[in-house]
């Protein structure tokens, strides 16, 4: 139920985006699949899930073409999974037309962001959770910081991270849960989908990327 809830917020930020899940044509790229696999249509859901486990030069054109040939509205997955992607179309000479993008699970930097709306040409909105549902974040309308999803929970700001409660994981209740990430707050008065922007910026979900013999960054 905790994992229903969640989704259910994911839902709700799509829509106001502009994008119903389950209606318009999703991409996903995330860890779903293995490196053997490549791709899967899950025609029930409209998403055609793509691998982030074989982006490399050999198989760019492929990822463009499924792509392309899909006509998603929304594209969603890690920022590296994206950003990789987007370096190996920029050095074809190739783009795309996305409306949306929505990445997650990882530290969204400027210089990702600015690269994959170019080449993917979309809009991306940023999402912030955890696998203990302790908090779940959403960037605002214009990218201007991240408000909380309502209801969700409470979030305490300390200098050695975030200190949160969970209102929806009745499986694992987490009381003031200490996550090592780091948010700066925002001091100002700033609202978006009626919600007040809380958090100016996040960092601190740093990772580092190997390139394997097969040019796959991971």
């Amino acid at each position: 139920r905790t994992s229903k809830r969640a989704r259910a917020y994911h839902y709700c930020y799509y829509k106001k985006n502009g994008f119903v899940l389950g209606k318009d044509r999703h991409i996903s790229i995330r860890g779903f699949l293995q490196k053997k696999d490549i791709k899967l249509n899950l025609h029930i859901a409209n998403t055609l899930f793509l691998s982030s486990y074989n982006i490399r030069q050999e198989t760019a054109q492929l990822y463009y073409n499924e792509i392309k040939k899909y006509a998603p509205k929304a594209i969603s997955g890690y920022p590296n999974s994206l950003y990789s992607l987007a370096l190996l179309l920029k050095d074809m000479n190739l783009k795309l037309e996305i409306p949306l993008c929505f990445t997650s699970s990882e530290t969204l930097y400027d210089h990702q962001r600015l690269l994959i709306s170019e080449i993917f040409g979309c809009d991306i909105y940023d999402i912030y959770g955890n696998s203990e549902h302790a908090c779940l974040l959403y960037e605002g309308k214009n990218n201007n910081g991240y408000f909380k999803a309502p209801g969700s929970g409470h979030l305490e700001f300390n200098p050695n991270g975030i200190i949160a409660t969970s209102f929806i994981n009745e499986a694992w209740p987490l009381i003031r849960y200490q996550m090592n990430d780091m948010m700066e707050p925002s001091n100002t008065d700033v609202y978006s989908f009626n919600q007040p922007i809380i958090v100016k910026s996040l960092y601190g979900r740093t990772s580092e990327c190997i390139i394997l013999n097969d040019g796959t960054r991971m």
